[in-house]
């Protein structure tokens, strides 16, 4: 992934060699700060993996989430998102720039497993909806996605985003 690729940024994207960095705005008026880029993508089967560099939030959401807007329009909202971490998957919709815009759908736990870094999610885009792997649960999860991109979001944290092509 190259930052020149990224559509539409909000907040902080550096290049780290073959990698991203998503750099949410710590001193952000709200305390939270965030960070939101979508990247063009052809759909192919990819594998990302996620380092979380830095969290100034103690909340589980201060971390990346995947995003997938309604069209590839400048406006990203609404957009749905999917937050992974090894024990707890959230799907929801984000309709807006403030935090009551956001809408969790449906949470889910598993119950004793390590939510040591880095993460690792394999994805792909078929039939208009992004579909990640959650390895932990041995299951795939699929979000609608109209937009064959690739939407990268953090909250609260300075996250590294490699992808490597599975095909």
């Amino acid at each position: 992934m190259r930052t020149d690729d990224m559509l539409l940024v909000y907040g902080q994207i550096r290049q780290d060699g073959d990698a991203v960095v998503l750099v949410a705005d710590r001193d952000a008026p709200d305390g939270i700060g965030c960070c939101l880029a979508f990247a063009p993508w052809n759909g192919r089967s990819l594998r990302l993996q996620v380092d979380r560099l830095d969290a100034w939030r103690e909340e589980p959401w201060a971390d990346f989430w995947l995003v997938a807007r309604q069209s590839s329009e400048a406006n990203p909202y609404p957009m749905r998102y999917l937050r992974l971490r090894r024990a707890v998957c959230e799907v929801g919709e984000i309709r807006g720039p403030l935090p009551a815009h956001q809408h969790i759908h449906a949470t889910a736990r598993l119950e004793s497993v390590d939510d040591a870094r880095p993460y690792r999610y394999w994805l792909s885009w078929r039939d208009r909806a992004l579909h990640v792997w959650w390895p932990e649960a041995r299951q795939t999860l699929s979000l609608v996605a109209p937009a064959c991109e690739l939407g990268l979001y953090c909250e609260g944290s300075i996250v590294r985003v490699r992808g490597r092509s599975e095909t």
